[in-house]
């Protein structure tokens, strides 16, 4: 009889403290917990320094999983520039983000591929600005020979 008591009174609990917006998800409990209004701005130029339209940028979140290690998310959210040569969204995130991988891919072929982790780069492309709320990148392509 007890253990039907306490069933009843956890589910009872559970109701109230959802009812109040007390809540988890797969990451981590949401009240209290920082959420995050962040907006990308992606430009993708040749070596003329000509903008290129249509560059799909694949934008990757890295979350922090212990020391020295970093979860990517499996796919990210994908953008393509406009004729300007330019790529921007505003996202809002409830779970923190560590750090962002970013790659600039030409679907046509012409250009090479390229990417940029705001933690590491190891190309002629740059992270203009890196902040908990903006991210500006600019990837200057290679023509494919």
């Amino acid at each position: 009889m007890k253990a039907k008591a306490n069933k009843w009174i956890n589910v009872l609990l559970g109701a109230i403290l959802g009812a109040l917006g007390y809540g988890c998800d797969i990451w981590m409990c949401k009240y209290g917990s920082p959420s995050i209004d962040f907006v990308f701005e992606g430009e993708v130029s040749n070596t003329e320094e000509e903008p290129l339209e249509h560059i799909q940028m694949v934008l990757q979140r890295g979350l922090y999983a212990g020391e020295d290690d970093i979860y990517w998310e499996e796919y990210g959210d994908t953008l393509y520039t406009d004729a300007d040569g330019r790529a921007v969204r505003s996202y809002h995130y409830s779970s923190p983000v560590y750090c962002y991988k970013v790659i600039a891919n030409d679907t046509a072929g012409l250009y090479a591929s390229d990417s940029i982790n705001t933690l590491e780069n190891y190309s002629d492309s740059e992270v203009l600005y890196s902040s908990s709320d903006e991210l500006k990148v600019h990837f200057i392509l290679k023509r494919n020979e």
